[in-house]
């Protein structure tokens, strides 16, 4: 029968040349003869295979076979078998038994490890009789069982050392499924690429199969690996939709995969929607869920994150608090909270991002984003006056690193917020530290010691003021006695200011001596006094300050007056009689008038000075006393003429 068929048959050297007659006379033999030799070949070469199997794991016998040879055997039987399949399905492509002999191929080859062969007439037997474009079949009763073999059968050729490029399809072309013509035209297709259309038209094709859901599943966790991520979502979806439902634990992977995907695809609100439905899914004891619960802080911070990339601030913001009220747990929610309070700053929303860092540097205080916030809520409190919690930023600023520049900055900056809301105690404390700590830059310096001495002012501490006057004083010496600083005019004002001070005291002292017998003691220690003051006011009028010219020249024509009048009304000696008395009146006066037109010289000096313009309270007070030391000159009433245009 061999020998038959192949002198006879289509592969031999007569067929092809034989008019019909001669092929039909033939023909009913070769359809016998391979049917036959197809089987046996089929059926020896399992038995072979079988055999191997058993005899590597029995006692080994010399004149037995080994299960090498056995194998070869099989496979030899085998590929026998698929040659005799393939003569008759290329003899008679329209007989009854050719789609079985098609199946039957298909096994031999996939038994023979031929697994690229089998796979073409696995898929010509599943779907031969598919219509284009439908998914409308007459299928073979196996038909289903093909389509699976052939999925088994590129599994097993990707597990191969070398899987083959190119699978040989010796039948042509199936031509009834588009798909599989294209991968079967593409030599660069992967093995892998080929499986998944073949999971593809397993499941579209054979929907009641009761394989079709395990192979969707399979198929939508390899698009998924592969980073085909809208082909895993479209086959998720579809799991998700299979009817009747699939398995809780796979529905559960389809939502996974689904997550996933959309995450990797920036689908990011999706995402969010897909881990919110997994987290209903998941029993409040399963571990994944923290894991979810990362990814959807993750899926509603990405979102944060491009509104921020689209200027979207405000919806920004939304998104990354809501990380905080639906994943207050997560990791990413430290990110989520500090990039909140950022654009909240940002968008001059001062006391809600303050709120924020505030909570953020309580729960995360050793987180590395902590370490910069306490610049942002500084400008925040600035920002939103709060004065009080900004100060409270600046000191712990400075005591940190006193020594730095952002320190010395950080207390004066401090002190001056303090001074602002009348936080007196910290103020002065803040202060004396900056004035006891840093003599540069010298403005700042000296403006903290003339603070400090206007804190004793209010507090009616006169020597501690006094204190600091004197540190004002001193300033100025120094900075006339140093080329490297210049003498600004604020310097010299308040040295003048604080030299004033002092020359007051001195005044006060001198006023405070009364004229007393005898007269020639008191008056004595009475011009010492006096000459002290001169002196403190000169050094006033040094300094050119014309605030406090006016008034150390007003000061001293009050010295003057006050020798003049203290010596009129300095107390008489008690043994003179009225004549001596008359006469010792008379010579007190001569003592006293020289005084008091010094006195009158002064003021007037001082009241001129209204005639450049300078007309301050002391230039104001020297025209009263005028008034009532040259009343004839200086107070003199006007009178007032009506005049009056009518005519007599």
């Amino acid at each position: 029968k061999q020998g038959f068929v192949t002198r006879y048959g289509i592969a031999g050297k007569y067929w092809l040349n034989w008019p019909i007659v001669l092929q039909e006379q033939v023909a009913p033999y070769l359809n016998e003869y391979l049917q036959e030799l197809a089987q046996y070949e089929h059926s020896r070469g399992q038995m072979l295979a079988s055999a191997s199997q058993k005899t590597n794991f029995e006692v080994s016998d010399n004149n037995r076979p080994s299960p090498q040879t056995l194998q070869a055997q099989a496979t030899q039987a085998l590929l026998l078998a698929s040659k005799w399949y393939q003569q008759f399905i290329l003899t008679f492509p329209k007989d009854k038994q050719t789609p079985e002999s098609t199946y039957r191929l298909g096994e031999a080859l996939y038994e023979a490890q031929q697994y690229a062969e089998s796979i073409h007439a696995f898929e010509r037997y599943a779907y031969q009789h598919l219509q284009p474009n439908t998914h409308i079949t007459t299928a073979h009763p196996k038909a289903a069982e093909a389509a699976y073999a052939a999925i088994l059968a590129y599994q097993k050729i990707q597990l191969l050392p070398e899987a083959p490029l190119v699978a040989l399809d010796l039948l042509g072309p199936v031509g009834s499924l588009d798909s599989l013509a294209l991968q079967n035209n593409n030599p660069h297709s992967s093995w892998l690429d080929k499986q998944l259309i073949a999971q593809e038209n397993f499941v579209n094709n054979f929907v009641d199969d009761p394989r079709a859901s395990d192979i969707l599943y399979s198929r939508m966790q390899q698009l998924f690996t592969l980073k085909r991520y809208d082909l895993a979502i479209a086959g998720a979806t579809r799991l998700l939709d299979w009817q009747p439902k699939v398995q809780s634990d796979k529905r559960l992977a389809s939502y996974l995969v689904t997550g996933h995907s959309q995450f990797a695809l920036q689908q990011y609100a999706l995402g969010e929607t897909t881990y919110d439905q997994i987290l209903q899914l998941l029993p409040d004891n399963d571990r994944r869920r923290l894991d979810i619960r990362d990814r959807l802080a993750a899926s509603i911070y990405k979102q944060g994150e491009q509104n921020v990339s689209n200027n979207y601030l405000p919806l920004a913001v939304n998104d990354f608090l809501r990380v905080l009220a639906k994943t207050p747990g997560s990791a990413i929610r430290v990110n989520a909270q500090y990039d909140a309070a950022t654009y909240l700053l940002e968008m001059q929303q001062w006391q809600q991002g303050i709120d924020l860092f505030e909570d953020f540097r309580r729960r995360f205080p050793k987180d590395k984003l902590t370490a910069g916030i306490q610049d942002k809520l500084i400008e925040a409190y600035q920002q939103n006056k709060n004065w009080q919690q900004a100060a409270d930023e600046l000191l712990v600023l400075h005591r940190a690193n006193p020594e730095s520049e952002e320190g010395r900055q950080a207390l004066y900056v401090a002190a001056q917020y303090l001074n602002k809301i009348d936080n007196r105690p910290q103020a002065l404390e803040a202060y004396r530290t900056y004035a006891h700590s840093y003599a540069k830059p010298f403005a700042e310096a000296n403006e903290a010691r003339f603070i400090m001495s206007e804190f004793y002012l209010a507090s009616n501490e006169p020597s501690k003021r006094r204190f600091w006057l004197n540190k004002l004083i001193q300033a100025d010496k120094q900075v006339q006695q140093s080329p490297d600083i210049e003498r600004a005019v604020r310097t010299r004002y308040l040295a003048a200011m604080a030299s004033n001070v002092f020359a007051d005291d001195k005044l006060y002292v001198y006023k405070k001596i009364k004229l007393t017998q005898p007269l020639k003691a008191s008056l004595a220690k009475k011009k010492t006094a006096l000459n002290n003051a001169l002196d403190a006011y000169n050094k006033t009028l040094d300094y050119k300050v014309e605030e406090f010219s006016t008034s150390a020249n007003f000061s001293i024509a009050v010295i003057y007056h006050q020798l003049a009048k203290d010596l009129m009304t300095s107390s008489k000696p008690k043994n003179l009689n009225a004549l001596e008395l008359e006469q010792y009146d008379l010579l007190l006066e001569e003592q006293a008038y020289p005084f008091e037109e010094k006195a009158i010289d002064i003021h007037e000096t001082n009241a001129k000075r209204s005639w450049q313009g300078s007309y301050d309270a002391w230039v104001q007070k020297s025209f009263s006393a005028l008034e009532k030391l040259l009343p004839s000159r200086y107070n003199k009433q006007e009178k007032s003429v009506e005049v009056t245009d009518e005519i007599y």
